[in-house]
């Protein structure tokens, strides 16, 4: 049986010498190293590209920082596949706010969205609308005027039975069959 062996891949690591509080200003690390045993390249410094980046600004398969691309991505400001963190785009975003496929966060948008504040398929808070119009310009709906607005006041019923209204049944269509189960749904 073939022993199992790194890939035939071509390997990158560059550090520069330049640091800024301890850390390398530019780090790459891409493939895996033989030399070491690394399968992966390990990215550690303010700027980060590899496989696996932490910094400031990190790029890579695995990245984590304050801003950070990837695939999957950690930090304050992340893109990537599977995003975490304060304000994240992905095809799954958690964070604060939220844009994805699927967004879970206080302000979200996307596809499936779960949050406080949303604005999704079924449903678009005036909060979130506002929010994401302002950072992405048409991005959602305006908020619709014509729906009335909730009051606090009490409703006193009417004096007289006969001026009470009932709700009414649907109307028939234009063939004359009955309306069908969906179309009389109160979403």
């Amino acid at each position: 049986m073939p022993k199992h062996r790194l890939p035939n891949k071509t390997c990158v690591r560059y550090v520069s010498s330049a640091k800024l509080l301890g850390w390398p200003l530019i780090s790459i690390a891409c493939g895996p190293d033989a030399a070491t045993g690394e399968s992966r390249g390990y990215a550690r410094g303010i700027f980060a590209f590899g496989d696996v980046a932490t910094g400031v600004i990190a790029i890579g398969g695995i990245a984590t920082g304050l801003i950070s691309v990837g695939g999957i991505s950690v930090g304050g400001i992340s893109i990537g596949g599977v995003s975490l963190g304060g304000a994240v785009l992905g095809g799954v975003a958690i964070g604060y706010l939220a844009l994805g496929g699927v967004a879970i966060g206080q302000y979200t948008k996307g596809g499936a969205v779960i949050g406080t504040y949303v604005d999704g398929p079924r449903r678009h808070d005036p909060e979130a609308v506002r929010l994401f119009n302002a950072l992405i310009p048409g991005s959602s709906p305006p908020a619709n005027p014509a729906l009335p607005k909730p009051t606090t006041e009490a409703k006193t019923p009417p004096a007289d039975a006969s001026q009470a209204t009932q709700p009414s049944a649907p109307a028939e269509k234009a063939d004359g069959t009955p309306p069908h189960k969906a179309e009389t749904a109160d979403y």
